[in-house]
C-alpha cells in the first residue's frame, strides 16, 4: 500500500513547480479581485486537473504495473483513493491558508472565506467521486467530460433558480443565510458520502477489469 502511494507522490512531483507557478499566478489574481475563495477554488480545480494526469499514466500502463506488486486490486484502488483524499488535504490546506493571508489584506469576513474554503474541498470530493469510477470503467477521456458536466450543473441549476426565483429571491435569500451553516454541514456530509460510495463501485469496477 505504501509504495501504492509513494509512486503517485513521485509522479505528482514532476507537475510540482508547474501547478506552483500557477498557484502564484491565481494569487496574483485573487488579491486584484479582492477574493480569497478564488484562490482556494482555483487551487482545487489545477489539483483535479494534475489528478487527471496521474489517472492517465496509470490508464497508459501503471495499472499494469501495480499488478505486478505483491498487492489486491482492492488495495491498488485504495491506494489510490487515499492519496487523492491525501492530495486534496495539503491542496485544500496550502490555498486555504494563502486565502487567510490574502484576506488580512482585502479585509474579507473570515468565516466567509472558511466556509468557501469547505465548499471547494466538498466540490473537489464529489468531482473525484464521479470521475474515478468513469476512469477506471471506461478511460480518462469521458471522465474529463463527467467532470465538465458535474461542474456545468450547479451552474446551470443556480440561473435557473435566480431566474424563476422573481418576487421571492429575497425570501429564498433570506432562508439561505439563516440555514447556511446547516446547508453547507449537509453538502459536506454529503461529499464524503459519495466519495466513500465511490470508492466501494471503483472497487467492483477494478476488480472485474482486464489488462
Amino acid at each position: 500500500m505504501k509504495g501504492l502511494i509513494l509512486k503517485d507522490v513521485y509522479l505528482m512531483k514532476t507537475y510540482f513547480k508547474s501547478y506552483a507557478s500557477m498557484l502564484l499566478f491565481f494569487m496574483v489574481f485573487a488579491v486584484t479581485m479582492k477574493s480569497p475563495a478564488y484562490l482556494v477554488f482555483m487551487g482545487m480545480v489545477m489539483g483535479v486537473s494534475t489528478l487527471f494526469s496521474i489517472l492517465s499514466m496509470d490508464e497508459s500502463g501503471g495499472f499494469s504495473f501495480s499488478m505486478t506488486m505483491p498487492v489486491t486490486r482492492k488495495q491498488v484502488v485504495q491506494g489510490k483513493y487515499l492519496f487523492f483524499a491525501g492530495a486534496m488535504c495539503i491542496v485544500w490546506g496550502i490555498t486555504t491558508v494563502l486565502g487567510l493571508i490574502i484576506n488580512l489584506f482585502v479585509k474579507e469576513d473570515v468565516i466567509e472565506c472558511i466556509a468557501s474554503a469547505l465548499m471547494c474541498a466538498a466540490f473537489y470530493l464529489i468531482i473525484m467521486a464521479f470521475i474515478v469510477p468513469v476512469a477506471l470503467k471506461w478511460n480518462v477521456q469521458k471522465a474529463r467530460y463527467v467532470m465538465l458536466a458535474v461542474v456545468a450543473l450547479p451552474c446551470v441549476l443556480i440561473v435557473f433558480l435566480v431566474q424563476h426565483a422573481g418576487k421571492n429571491m429575497s425570501a429564498l435569500e433570506m432562508v439561505l443565510d439563516n440555514s447556511f451553516s446547516v446547508v453547507m454541514a449537509c453538502v459536506c456530509a454529503a461529499a464524503v458520502g459519495a466519495y466513500m460510495v465511490s470508492y466501494i463501485v471503483s472497487v467492483k469496477i477494478f476488480e472485474k477489469k482486464e489488462f
